[in-house]
């Protein structure tokens, strides 16, 4: 058994840059009055 195929879809260049782009975007702060707004209604969220 020489295994599920996955060094040549970790190996493919396109596979590789896609993840490179997903990986390497910024995430998105919420604003203020989305963690505020969050914070008073979750309260788990506050502590």
């Amino acid at each position: 058994m020489s295994g599920l195929g996955h060094r040549a879809i970790l190996r493919a260049p396109s596979v590789i840059a896609t993840v490179a782009d997903f990986a390497g975007a910024p995430a998105a702060a919420p604003s203020f009055a989305e963690t505020i707004d969050g914070e008073l209604f979750l309260r788990d969220k506050r502590w």
